[in-house]
């Protein structure tokens, strides 16, 4: 028996002992060759110096033949150089070949290079010549030197008469001379001298001819002993082959077969000797470890029955652990509800200033805490596998625009800049999920609100398109990566807190100190969310300066699904945009919007700068001025503009981030908010261009810090007006969930309705009975809500229901349908109480505007509206707007009447609009829709009959400013 050690050691042995015979003799193979290459480089330069030998004579010869035939010293001079160099007297030239002295007749010796001096004799010595060729090659030498003396003699001669000087006699005295150096002695002595070179030559082909075939010998053996070496190795190496597939290589294969039975189920088996000692140890393991695994089967079989009942105990906990936290957070939520429910019917009641700000507390804190429990619940069924994802198509700049509008209030306390940097080419309309995209998107803005005081919020969005596997170009342009960025310039994260942010109740502060509050479990929920929908989340951030925070999603695309263009370019084509803001992503933005729209912008940061252009001549349509900038306000700039250009040569927008109304802001055509919604700035151009809006449903009608949210806010003034409503309204919806609340909505505003719980009931009522309002939901069974819209509008009707719709769904594309359909405006679900009192508000005073005790009812609150006013605006707040109307009251009456009796829609438009805002902001709620109604009706350039009205309205608005005045010293 041998062991597998030292089989494959003899094997190895022998292979190394005929490597290393193959590699001394490729060795002097190769050195053989090399000697071969040497014997013809000697060859070589045995020929040149032999040449160099017989040129050195012919230009001596040549050299003194052109002296004697010129009479030219320089050719004397050459002929002494020549042998001089030969002789090694004289330095070599670095390029002294045969044409070496042509050059220099040629061109002179200007830029000649030298090296050492070497005499011929030297180069034979260096080139170590056996005796008999440097015999043969010095006796050529040796002829040479003596014709060299010839030569010399005639040169001696020649010089004489040269002496005399050159004149036409001179080539007939030099002529035997001259035949000196072409007779037949001086031609015998040049035979002796190529006699000799050619016997060199013959002697160093013969000597190079015997050492060449004497290495091609000695190479030959050396490739029959390579040949044989090689086959040896072949030989070899085939032997181990079978020795190790008949040794080692079946046995194993029989071992591996082996195993793999007993892998499956099959313990007996068991294995032979294979007369290798090594082999046979590993079978007797194998079998050793076989009858382990057999023998311990059973006890293993017992412990993983164990195991598996233990998983299913804590499985059955770990679901019961989620079903107890989702229903104690929907147990907790429910009452919560309640109290956020009946504090906002409270505030419909009248209260003093104490009771209000502790309702508002109350409020407050069950918002914050409902987002808590909100978080909870969500973190329970993703725990537990049961939150599964609403596909629908939507827009996703409005889904942007809505997230960042809900952060919007907490960015403006602290002057923070929001904006929103959509990358050309995105795709807008894509199917996904809206909801839990919009969550993450609130969550993350929400964080960089809280944890940054001073700077700007961006969010951008981009998206990369997928290629399907098995599809072309052309038809992979359904899905889409979208690409998130959440940037701000808050206090940063420092790195090595950054492994808290996305674990479960784990926070970067948790200390009992800490200044931020929250569950720890925004993040998290937002990475499983965005995980749910193929994307992944990640951050970086700099402490001091700000975080970035990435995510994507992936999703459906196309073309279709695009939001319908609000309006027409053509309003904006070429009009010259002034657009001034210190901030560079706000200036970017809103330079990518106004040139998207075909408008010629130029920008700056700086007010002087912007001034200076006014001040110098330059024309602008329009201009759009940041509110807060360091050294000028966007107030201050508009004033000193006005110095330049009135309101007809230059209106101007003002976009802040701060709480703003246009009351505030007299001088500017319109007031946006930021973040910026594309369009809310395109209706923002139009009324300040074009004074109207184009063929656009209206947007919900509250916004934070807008007009209408001020109209709707007051549910004191509302609570005091509406019970009384004489508006007719038909509820259309097939929810029963939402017919309840909507029911009690309109209970509680005051209005009476009727219900119908589908198109075809709606048609069939507005038949019956007269309405003024009909809540149309779009999607019903039996006939919708836009069907049944265009039936309604095809009866004759006197008089004709307004129609509005009420959808959930955000698409702009939607919103055409409804406005094809006949539908006057958009109610978003879930209905909020705000937005539907202003939208019925609509109808309410356009019906009661002439009533003459319109006015007297709205004033009868406006000292408790002004009182309310003082914890949002403080005493000096109320105090500036109250002397604010009474400043500008005669000339806005005055250019009122005036825009009336001259019948400019525009200017009357753009003067109800201020002064609604103004009579909204005092608590006149009543005044405020009249000049709303008036508006409308300059907005559709219905302006036959209108003087009376216009006049009482100027006069209502006099006693009003009245009233405040004597209001004005309780709040000094």
């Amino acid at each position: 028996m041998i062991s597998v050690r030292n089989a494959v050691a003899l094997m190895l042995g022998t292979i190394a002992a005929l490597l290393l015979g193959l590699g001394y003799v490729t060795t002097w193979q190769l050195r053989t060759a090399a000697l071969q290459a040497e014997a013809e480089t000697r060859r070589h330069e045995s020929f040149r110096i032999a040449e160099s030998m017989r040129q050195s004579s012919d230009q001596l010869t040549m050299m003194v033949r052109l002296y004697v035939s010129t009479g030219e010293v320089r050719y004397r001079d050459y002929f002494e150089e020549i042998l001089a160099i030969r002789s090694g007297t004289a330095p070599r030239p670095l390029d002294y070949d045969g044409s070496f002295w042509d050059r220099v007749l040629a061109h002179g010796k200007a830029g000649v290079q030298y090296g050492p001096p070497q005499s011929l004799v030297q180069m034979m010595r260096t080139a170590q010549f056996p005796e008999a060729e440097f015999t043969a090659l010095n006796a050529s030498r040796e002829a040479s030197d003596a014709l060299a003396q010839i030569e010399i003699e005639v040169m001696k001669q020649v010089a004489q008469r040269i002496a005399r000087g050159v004149d036409a006699r001179y080539i007939d005295e030099v002529y035997p001379d001259y035949q000196r150096l072409v007779g037949p002695d001086y031609l015998a002595h040049k035979d002796r001298i190529m006699a000799a070179i050619k016997n060199f030559q013959m002697l160093i082909d013969q000597r190079t001819l015997a050492e060449v075939e004497a290495l091609r010998a000695r190479s030959q053996r050396l490739l029959t002993s390579q040949i044989s070496f090689l086959v040896l190795m072949l030989a070899m190496s085939l032997l181990a082959f079978l020795i190790s597939e008949r040794a080692l290589t079946r046995p194993l294969h029989q071992l591996i077969e082996l195993t793999r039975r007993i892998a499956g189920g099959d313990y007996a088996q068991r294995v032979g000797s294979h007369g290798l000692t090594e082999l046979d140890e590993l079978g007797s393991t194998f079998n050793d470890m076989a009858s382990a695994i057999q023998s311990d089967i059973a006890r293993r079989e017992r412990a993983e029955a164990e195991a598996q009942a233990a998983q299913r105990a804590a499985e059955a906990a770990n679901q019961a652990k989620s079903d107890f936290l989702a229903n104690m957070s929907h147990e907790i939520r429910t009452p919560l509800n309640a109290v956020i429910g009946m504090a906002e019917m409270m505030e419909d009641t009248k209260l003093d200033n104490e009771q209000r700000e502790s309702l508002r507390t109350i409020s407050n804190s069950g918002v914050h805490l409902l987002g808590v429990i909100n978080d909870i619940l969500d973190f329970s069924k993703i725990e537990a596998g049961m939150l599964e994802l609403d596909s629908q198509v939507f827009d996703l700049r409005r889904c942007l625009e809505d997230a960042m509008e809900l952060v919007a209030p907490k960015a403006s306390v602290k002057q923070l800049d929001l904006a929103l940097d959509f990358v050309a080419g995105t795709p807008e309309g894509l199917r996904g999920d809206p909801q839990r995209l919009r969550q993450v998107l609130v969550n993350l803005l929400a964080n960089a609100v809280k944890f940054t005081e001073q700077g700007e919020v961006v969010v951008s969005v981009s998206a990369r398109q997928l290629l399907a596997p098995d599809q072309a170009d052309a038809e992979a342009g359904t899905r889409h990566e979208f690409l998130f960025e959440v940037r701000d310039t808050g206090i940063g994260i420092p790195a090595d807190r950054m492994d808290r942010l996305f674990k479960t109740f784990s926070q970067v502060d948790n200390s009992t100190t800490r200044h931020y509050g929250g569950t720890g479990l925004g993040l998290v929920i937002s990475k499983r969310l965005t995980e749910m929908m193929g994307g992944r989340v990640s951050v970086d951030s700099v402490v001091g300066q700000g975080s970035v925070f990435r995510f994507s999603i992936v999703a459906e695309t196309s073309a279709e699904w695009a939001s319908y263009p609000q309006g027409s370019r053509v309003d904006f084509e070429a009009k010259r945009v002034l657009i001034v803001d210190d901030n560079d992503t706000n200036r970017r933005l809103l330079r990518a919007a106004a040139e998207l729209w075909g408008m010629q912008v130029r920008d700056t940061a700086y007010p002087k700068q912007a001034l200076e252009w006014i001040g110098e001549g330059e024309h602008f349509d329009v201009a759009v001025l940041d509110y807060l900038m360091p050294d000028m306000d966007g107030k201050a700039l508009g004033s000193a503009i006005r110095r330049y250009r009135d309101a007809r040569q230059l209106p101007m927008i003002m976009a802040s981030s701060a709480q703003m109304t246009r009351r505030l802001a007299p001088d500017f055509a319109a007031v946006v908010a930021k973040p910026l919604r594309r369009s809310t700035l395109f209706d923002a151009f139009q009324d300040a261009l074009l004074g109207e809006r184009i063929g656009r449903l209206p947007q919900e009608a509250a916004r934070p810090g807008s007009d209408v949210e001020e109209l709707a806010a007051d549910g004191q003034t509302l609570a005091a007006v509406l019970p009384a409503s004489p508006v007719r309204v038909l509820l259309v919806e097939d929810n029963e969930t939402n017919q309840k609340v909507t029911t009690r909505m309109l209970r509680s505003l005051g209005y009476q309705s009727d219900l119908a719980v589908n198109g075809a009931e709606a048609v069939a009522a507005v038949q019956a009975r007269p309405y003024d309002v009909v809540l149309m939901d779009v999607h019903m069974p039996v006939m919708d809500g836009l069907e049944a819209t265009r039936r309604i509008r095809a009866l004759p009707l006197s008089p004709r229901p307004r129609v509005f719709a009420m959808t959930a769904s955000s698409l702009d594309s939607e919103r055409l349908e409804c406005v094809e359909a006949g539908m006057e405006r958009h109610i978003s679900k879930p209905v909020q109480r705000k937005v539907l009192a202003a939208a019925l508000a609509d109808v309410l005073y356009a019906e009661a505007s002439t009533l003459p005790e319109a006015s007297s009812a709205a004033g009868e609150d406006i000292e408790a509206h002004l009182d309310g006013q003082v914890s949002e605006l403080s005493r000096e707040g109320v105090l500036e707007l109250i002397d604010s109307l009474i400043s500008e009251r005669e000339k806005t009456c005055t250019a009122l009447l005036a825009s009336c009796a001259a019948r400019d829609g525009i200017v009357l438009k753009r003067l109800t609009h201020s002064l609604r805002a103004n009579c909204a902001m005092v608590g006149a709620e009543l005044l405020a829709e009249r000049f709303a109604a008036m508006e409308r009706r300059a907005k559709a350039g219905d302006l036959d009959g209108t003087e009376l009205e216009v006049r009482q309205l100027e006069q209502d608005y006099s006693r009003l400013v009245e009233r405040l005045a004597t209001l004005r010293p309780r709040y000094i």
